[in-house]
């Protein structure tokens, strides 16, 4: 069993909480009055793989977690939160958001290909090429983030 992802953005985490809290922690690709973009990352977990990506973005070594997410719903703390058994929305740092949209179009390929590679979503039989279509959608998706100022955020559940 896989855990999903959606990757969105929105202005705050007190509106994104609300959300959440209204439409019992559905995902947004489902909610009828969430008007921005998701995109949907299946496996792609901001802790390891998008904390990989980054570090590719930007040049450095990846030896410690640089997404910085931060649990924000549900508000949950001690017993309760270990037997949550899901969803839960993540904040990510925003250097993920603008490491993300200062990615050069001409580079998502060798990005994706590299990205591709690393233990954790490496794909047996998958060209290189098979990680361009979701970064090409997250990179767009991080460039309307920091347009509008908001922040990312990452929806997962069992």
């Amino acid at each position: 069993m896989g855990v999903l992802r959606d990757y969105f953005r929105g202005p705050d985490s007190a509106t994104v909480t609300d959300l959440m809290q209204r439409h019992d922690g559905d995902s947004l690709a489902a909610i009828d009055e969430w008007t921005v973009d998701v995109v949907d990352a299946k496996g792609l977990d901001p802790a390891v793989c998008l904390d990989a990506l980054c570090s590719f973005i930007v040049g450095v070594e990846w030896a410690e977690r640089r997404a910085g997410g931060r649990l924000i719903w549900p508000v949950l703390d001690g017993d309760a939160l270990m037997e949550h058994q899901g969803p839960w929305v993540e904040l990510l740092d925003d250097a993920v958001r603008d490491a993300l949209a200062g990615v050069d179009d001409d580079r998502i390929p060798e990005l994706a290909a590299r990205w591709a590679r690393i233990e954790e979503i490496h794909w047996p039989g998958a060209p290189d090429e098979a990680l361009v279509p979701v970064l090409t959608e997250l990179v767009a998706l991080a460039r309307a983030t920091r347009a509008a100022d908001d922040h990312l955020y990452c929806w997962m559940s069992l």
